[in-house]
């Protein structure tokens, strides 16, 4: 489920090359739309959506948060920490939780990447799409926010 009252989600979601209804959706912006669909028991839109725009758009959405921390020159755990752990160390709980949010989300769209297309998309393939992508984005907001923020305020002079 898409979290769309924890306002990192809302910001993330504002940040993504979505389109809009007058000017027309981006692949993206279906797949976001199908979701949201979803977590209002529309299954029959979601599916159409998925069927017609899913593919392309999970794809667009995994080069963007996978894209994330090369947009500041930096490994994703550099990205999401701050700092490039040693694999000796033992992180502390709040920013295992963190990576764990990274890399749990970042695996659950690679494993969506070859959500089935048009007919072949099943209504239980689309609310299992949903609830997982919704779930991710939901997951990821507060670390890639965070992190751009962060990120950002130290490329700010002082």
């Amino acid at each position: 489920m898409l979290d769309k009252q924890n306002k990192s989600v809302d910001w993330l979601l504002k940040s993504l090359d979505l389109g809009s209804d007058a000017g027309g959706l981006t692949a993206m912006g279906w797949t976001i739309r199908a979701i949201l669909r979803h977590d209002a028991g529309n299954d029959a839109d979601a599916l159409a959506d998925v069927r017609n725009h899913g593919r392309q758009g999970i794809r667009d959405l995994f080069r963007y948060v996978t894209d994330q921390p090369q947009s500041v020159d930096s490994t994703p755990e550099a990205f999401v920490l701050g700092y490039e752990p040693s694999l000796a160390s033992k992180l502390p709980p709040d920013q295992q939780k963190r990576l764990d949010a990274w890399y749990g989300g970042v695996g659950t769209l690679f494993k969506w990447l070859v959500v089935s297309e048009g007919n072949d998309l099943t209504i239980e393939e689309v609310r299992m799409f949903a609830d997982d992508v919704g779930t991710a984005i939901t997951d990821l907001a507060p670390v890639i926010v965070s992190s751009q923020l962060s990120h950002q305020r130290l490329r700010e002079k002082q």
